[in-house]
């Protein structure tokens, strides 16, 4: 069938593609690097999501490694293919991918994506993904819609098989980050806060909607690698089959209250928190595993991928915040409150590490970090090295 809509070929770690080109766009421009993407009737392509897909194909090669069974790996949402089509041409045999769309005209792109890599282990389908999810199993699931996941994160837990891997990005963060409240709790049941930690607040709300839906299916999540980059957010979970597992699960769900002039506290009973600054309910556990983590820092120096750098930048960082509190501050907010000028971070790192306690850079932020001294301790070292 012919395409109603100009395409061009490009490549994007070790795969060539066919990408549709957006029909107001200078098509002698190269696609764009940064935004949250183009969605204007024909194929739906993100080229701000490139290190995304780099960190799944390099998740799925990882997985794929440690896996007793070839794996079946879902892209429920595939629109162009580009993930689906990267995972199946970069991740080596043991592979059998399910690229789903909805729309006519992804389903022809994803087709010319993989005949134009030889591919014999893409299956393509075309229907609607909660309907695919209730009627089969997968692996791995990986769900990157236009917004907000929530839709379909029940049926991902109908659909995964035990011990798999579910990989859930969530673009809506203004609702997340409290700019929208009210559309926050109405998606994902959680009240938001708006302040300097909001990107830390928003992906572990999402952990936590994604945890409690979970549990109803008698399932628990296990956090492998969660983060925030430019428009979005992105979690890796494990997720475990059981009553008792999914009880564990739920006790890392509870709230974080924000005190004026001071620090954050993790409350586990709401009633505590009337009156205040807070938000949740959210997940309170980790956000990374280690061997995980450590994994992804082993292969991908492996591989072609084009953000390779920035994404090892990202997974180093995101080592150093395992075992930290579930919170972060920044320089400029500590400064405020202390009313000093801003300590540069490593310093501060530094100064915090002698006077005996845990402290990491955090990735939501260049100038934020994680400790587990209390607020007056850091307070006084920001006072005794910075200047008024």
């Amino acid at each position: 069938m012919k395409k109603n809509f100009d395409t061009r070929e490009t490549r994007e770690g070790a795969t060539r593609l066919t990408l549709p080109v957006p029909s107001f766009c200078d098509h002698s421009k190269e696609f764009g690097e940064r935004g949250p993407g183009i969605k204007d009737g024909t194929v739906f392509y993100n080229p701000a999501m490139t290190m995304s897909r780099d960190i799944s194909i390099a998740a799925c090669r990882l997985l794929a490694e440690t896996s007793k069974r070839p794996m079946r790996i879902l892209d429920g949402l595939a629109a162009s293919g580009a993930r689906a089509v990267r995972i199946a041409n970069e991740c080596g045999c043991g592979i059998d991918v399910v690229a789903n769309d909805i729309s006519e005209n992804a389903v022809r792109i994803i087709e010319e994506n993989v005949r134009l890599n030889s591919l014999e282990n893409v299956t393509i389908t075309r229907r609607d993904l909660n309907a695919l999810l209730v009627s089969d199993h997968f692996d791995y699931i990986d769900v990157d819609p236009f917004g907000s996941p929530a839709l379909f994160v029940d049926n991902c837990f109908r659909a995964i098989n035990r011990d798999g891997v579910l990989a859930i990005t969530a673009t809506d963060t203004a609702p997340l980050c409290g700019t929208y409240a009210k559309v926050c709790l109405r998606r994902y049941g959680a009240r938001p806060m708006r302040n300097v930690g909001m990107h830390e607040h928003g992906i572990r709300i999402l952990l936590g909607f994604i945890a409690r839906e979970g549990a109803k299916h008698d399932r628990a999540i296990e956090p492998l690698f969660s983060y925030c980059s430019d428009h979005y957010f992105r979690t890796y979970v494990r997720v475990r089959k059981g009553r008792t597992a999914a009880a564990n699960g739920l006790a890392n769900i509870g709230y974080l209250e924000k005190r004026e002039g001071a620090g954050y506290e993790a409350i586990k009973h709401p009633h505590e928190l009337q009156g205040r600054e807070y938000a949740g309910p959210l997940w309170l556990g980790e956000l990374h595993e280690k061997e995980f983590v450590e994994g992804l820092l082993r292969i991908i120096p492996q591989m072609t991928l084009d953000k390779r750098e920035k994404a090892i930048k990202l997974l180093e960082i995101a080592r150093g915040e395992i075992g930290m509190p579930p919170f972060h501050y920044t320089t400029d907010e500590i400064s405020s409150v202390a009313k000093t000028q801003p300590m540069p971070t490593g310093l501060l790192l530094e100064r915090l590490r002698e006077a005996g306690f845990a402290a990491a850079r955090s990735h939501f932020s260049p100038k934020a970090f994680k400790t587990d001294a209390d607020f007056d301790s850091l307070l006084r070292i920001f006072k005794k090295e910075g200047r008024v």
